[in-house]
């Protein structure tokens, strides 16, 4: 089963991470998923839950990268959220912090969000009680003002619902509904990461927290 061929193979995904379909063909891929499978099916790593989980991941990332860029997304977001529900076993009596990006962390499943879709998994996947808060910046060294305040006068915007943009704000969705019953089914656009598709964020999110004045940062 551990064949040269398949170290090399390994060894070449280890080296070049994302761009390792650059230095192998599909037929290559094909072959290490292939093999891949066949270990994770033995029973020495049935029953050794932290080998399993990480050659899932492993092969998660292969496909991930081998398929087009939704699919590849909505391969990933399972595999992560099949990673969070293991940690989240291990640490059953204990609460955690998972900080992410705002869409990995929706509650929901929807199609503009293309595959991104890891705290719906989640959900599926867990009893656990969650409380999903999406973060974002009102103001921006790239955003003007004039921008801002544009979007504040549209109905259909987010930043509409606050009393002002000058300090941070956040807005409780479970609240919101209770107080505006109106708004419940409501779809709004925000700036939160998930483009200028109107949908309903109090369904999505459990919490939206403004920043008032943001940072660009770098990595």
């Amino acid at each position: 089963m551990y064949e040269k061929k398949f170290k090399d193979f390994v060894d070449v995904v280890c080296k070049h991470g994302t761009e390792f379909n650059k230095e192998i063909s599909k037929n290559d891929i094909k072959y290490l998923v292939e093999k891949i499978n066949l270990i994770i099916a033995t029973d020495s790593v049935q029953q050794n839950i932290s080998w399993y989980q990480f050659l899932k991941s492993f092969k998660s990332l292969i496909l991930q990268y081998d398929f087009p860029k939704s699919k590849g997304y909505e391969i990933r977001d399972n595999q992560m959220a099949n990673n969070l529900n293991y940690l989240a076993k291990k640490l059953e009596n204990q609460k955690i912090i998972v900080w992410a990006a705002n869409t990995h962390i929706s509650k929901m499943n929807d199609e503009f969000m293309e595959g991104k879709i890891m705290g719906a998994k989640f959900l599926e996947q867990t009893n656990r009680k969650t409380f999903h808060i999406a973060f974002a910046p009102i103001k921006m060294p790239y955003r003007k003002n004039s921008f801002i305040e544009t979007q504040v006068k549209q109905k259909n915007n987010l930043l509409n619902l606050l009393p002002d943009i000058a300090g941070n704000s956040i807005i409780l969705s479970s609240l919101m509904i209770l107080e505006y019953p109106e708004l419940k089914n409501t779809k709004f656009v925000g700036m939160f990461g998930m483009g200028n598709t109107e949908f309903n964020y109090f369904k999505h999110f459990d919490a939206l927290v403004f920043i008032g004045n943001g940072e660009k940062v770098s990595y």
